[in-house]
């Protein structure tokens, strides 16, 4: 799982182990990113290796409740 600083807080409530690349110090690998996605904006949030969005997806999905059943399945629970 890929994310950014201020995404850190909702994962960390479940406990699961994540990662955090700053690719603001590499701008071929934001670039590369970003058209990979089709997003062009920074946090890039993926679960399981599916993208989700940035930070305003995850806040509205984590509201929904939608965020923990994605990690039980990536974590195999």
């Amino acid at each position: 799982m890929w994310v950014h600083g201020r995404n850190s807080s909702v994962f960390n409530k479940y406990g699961h182990p994540f990662e955090v690349v700053n690719v603001l110090e590499n701008m071929n690998k934001r670039e590369a990113l970003s058209k990979m996605t089709n997003w062009p904006t920074l946090p890039k949030v993926f679960i399981d290796g599916k993208f989700y969005g940035d930070t305003d997806i995850l806040d509205e999905m984590e509201a929904k409740g939608e965020v923990e059943p994605l990690l039980k399945t990536a974590f195999g629970e």
